[in-house]
């Protein structure tokens, strides 16, 4: 058994939280519906959901913790409700969004790599909504000064640019990789072109 409708409505209130600008209900909306077209490759849909419900539910970007604490709230509102073994391969999920890599000795390799893909996304989307994207994460981080964001953006741009691949599934690949790639590209020449 996985969340009742109650839940979800409570977690998608906390999406809709003040300070957030990405990181919200439509993001959630987002993931979710991805998650429906890749459902009948999943070995744990439940884990999988239960993932991308919690994976945010703390996020403050003033904070190093948010996967962290995300974690801490989906084992203490839903230990004893579901088994053990989706609860761990939930968690595992969660917790490797901190880097965005598949965790080592991963439960269920597969459906980490489904739900890391289904998070990075945005990455493949077209121009305009990845830049929209890029707009609403520097508002998440408008406490930052301009300079110390602009280096901190392209590291993590760059970070990803550095791997073979952005993707770890083939399906996620297909669908995503070169427009991601392009669109990570872009975005990194406009943040060095206004330092």
């Amino acid at each position: 058994m996985g969340l009742t409708d109650e839940q979800k409505s409570v977690i998608r209130a906390l999406y809709d939280g003040p300070g957030r600008f990405y990181h919200t209900a439509a993001h959630l909306d987002h993931m979710l519906g991805l998650f429906e077209t890749v459902a009948s490759r999943l070995t744990n849909k439940i884990a999988v959901e239960l993932a991308i419900y919690y994976h945010d539910i703390i996020y403050d970007p003033k904070s190093a913790n948010n996967e962290a604490e995300s974690n801490a709230r989906l084992i203490e509102n839903m230990s004893g409700h579901v088994d053990a073994a989706t609860l761990k391969c939930a968690s595992e999920m969660i917790l490797a969004t901190t880097k965005h890599e598949l965790p080592p000795r991963n439960t269920n390799e597969g459906d980490c790599a489904h739900f890391l893909d289904i998070d990075l996304s945005i990455l493949g989307a077209e121009f305009s909504t990845f830049d929209q994207y890029e707009e609403n994460v520097r508002l998440e981080y408008q406490f930052v000064p301009d300079e110390d964001f602009k280096v901190g953006r392209a590291h993590i741009l760059q970070r990803f640019l550095e791997r073979d691949a952005l993707y770890f599934t083939t399906h996620f690949r297909d669908l995503y990789e070169e427009k991601a790639r392009s669109n990570l590209q872009r975005s990194l020449r406009a943040l060095k072109a206004e330092s």
